[in-house]
């Protein structure tokens, strides 16, 4: 705040008595040699010689603040200049009184000139005295037009910035942009090109890189400076072998540092910037279809990162395909069963025929000609064995009984029929008849109690049809024993395939 002299005070006292407002009418800039602006304000300071006076003109605005303070201000643009200053004042021309004074460091306001741009300048005059706002008659709040440009300025540049680092986050150098590479044995050099860490827009020449005793690490040193032409970004290589960090300087300017590169004892580099290949044209790089060599829209995570469903890096198509392929149960390796022919297998699949390796080094079986059989418990993982039939094992010369056992009493009849023997087929026999009675040439007879007759015919045979009828007598309960010969040495093979239905086997490569 300004220091009140006091011819204002007694300018202030005596429009007070008068009531009559007090006038302030004259803003002024000037250039005191060998002023100390580190002492206070002189009361008794004197208005200021026509040679001191760099620049004088009515204030651009006024208005109070409370009804003790007001304020006046001064707006210059870039056509006034170019001179030095050091000493502020407000006065009353007509009575030739400097009722306050501000001493300064030395400033340089300059104009544009010969397509250099010059600056605005804006000062502000804040004076505090006993109802002033009425003494002056300033009836406007300050309120309504005093706006602090700078910190305005400073928000703006910092919103950007926090833009760009939504964007392109702690770093981001395009292609070869910063990179540290070896010029010749020995010597190094930092590639040209552009670059973001922070937020904040960097760029650099092509130039030298002077590392000393190595190992080294090279870091870059990132910040926005402000200056009368606006706010810029600077950057200063820095080589250490000290660690590095963000800090903020004796000025309140915010440092960012970034590693670059390491350089080993051997002279190895180790490339630590984050890079994309987008060239000039980021839209483009964006939206281009991602490969396992450049990326697009899905580039999100590395391919681990996917894998185990963490970080957030980058992806191509490929590496999605394999996450989405383990979530739902199809990695390399893995076997089903193809209703189709082999010739209509998918890419990525292969027909299980024992030939090559899936992508995750599995060596793929042969499942022609098999079925499957559970690996871990009797079978080791990987074994083969089975055959289509089974032989049964030499049990050398040998016999067999076979007993017939006992049907219970029982009798059996035999009964031939209807084949016309022939003289030679049927044998010489006689029939012979035994019974109690006797029946011959339609007359019967009977020969008494307890007699018999036995009638033998004559010989009989020829070429007649007739049937023998034959009983066997009962001959009790009884078994049959029979014994199967010897065949000698000897197997017995047996098919075992089941009903089946083929179909292909097939692998995820």
């Amino acid at each position: 705040m300004a220091r009140i002299t006091n011819a204002g005070k007694a300018l202030f006292a005596q429009s007070d008595a008068n009531n009559q407002p007090v006038e302030i009418d004259t803003f002024i800039w000037a250039h005191i040699p060998g002023l100390d602006h580190t002492q206070p304000e002189n009361p008794d300071e004197p208005w200021p010689t026509a040679e001191q006076i760099q620049h004088s003109e009515a204030p651009t605005q006024a208005g109070f603040i409370n009804g003790d303070t007001v304020v006046w201000s001064s707006v210059l643009g870039s056509t006034v200049g170019t001179w030095s200053f050091n000493w502020l004042g407000l006065g009353n021309r007509a009575s030739n009184t400097l009722v306050a004074v501000v001493y300064l460091p030395e400033q340089t306001k300059t104009a544009t000139l010969n397509g250099a741009m010059g600056d605005n300048l804006t000062k502000n005059f804040a004076v505090q005295y006993r109802d002033l706002a009425d003494l002056t008659g300033i009836t406007i709040n300050a309120d309504t037009w005093q706006i602090d440009w700078t910190a305005r300025l400073q928000g703006i540049d910092e919103r950007e910035r926090e833009s760009n680092r939504d964007i392109y986050g702690r770093t981001c150098f395009w292609t070869d942009g910063f990179k540290v590479q070896e010029k010749t044995p020995g010597n190094y050099e930092l590639l040209a090109g552009n670059g973001y860490v922070e937020g904040v827009r960097i760029a650099t020449d092509r130039m030298n890189l002077a590392t000393g005793t190595l190992p080294q690490d090279v870091w870059i040193d990132v910040r926005l400076e402000g200056g009368i032409h606006g706010v810029s970004a600077a950057v200063d290589l820095v080589v250490s072998k000290n660690s590095q960090s963000d800090y903020v300087d004796s000025v309140g300017v915010q440092h960012y540092l970034v590693q670059l590169a390491s350089i080993n004892a051997a002279g190895q580099i180790t490339d630590h910037r984050r890079v994309i290949e987008a060239g000039a044209d980021l839209i483009s790089y964006l939206s281009r279809t991602a490969t396992e060599q450049h990326g697009g829209w899905s580039r999100k995570a590395t391919r681990n990162d996917v894998l185990n469903g963490t970080g957030d890096g980058f992806v191509t198509p490929a590496d999605l395909q394999a996450r989405l392929a383990k979530l739902y149960g199809v990695f390399p390796g893995v076997m089903v069963e193809f209703a189709g022919r082999e010739d209509q297998i998918e890419d990525g699949w292969a027909l299980c025929d024992g030939q090559g390796t899936t992508s995750n080094g599995i060596a793929i079986p042969d499942r022609r000609n098999r079925f499957t059989v559970g690996g871990g418990g009797d079978y080791e993982y990987g074994e083969t064995g089975g055959s289509d039939s089974r032989t049964t094992s030499n049990s050398g010369s040998h016999d067999h009984d076979l007993t017939i056992h006992e049907g219970g009493q029982h009798d059996h009849n035999v009964t031939v029929y209807g084949h016309a023997l022939t003289v030679d087929e049927m044998p010489s026999h006689i029939h012979k008849t035994i019974g109690n009675g006797w029946q011959n040439g339609g007359k019967s007879g009977a020969y008494g109690d307890g007699g018999s007759l036995v009638n033998d015919s004559s010989a009989v045979g020829g070429n007649r049809p007739h049937a023998h009828n034959a009983d066997i007598a009962n001959s009790g309960n009884h078994s049959h024993n029979a014994t199967l010969d010897s065949n000698g040495n000897h197997n017995h093979t047996v098919t075992v395939v089941p009903r089946y239905y083929a179909t292909c086997y097939i692998i995820k490569l």
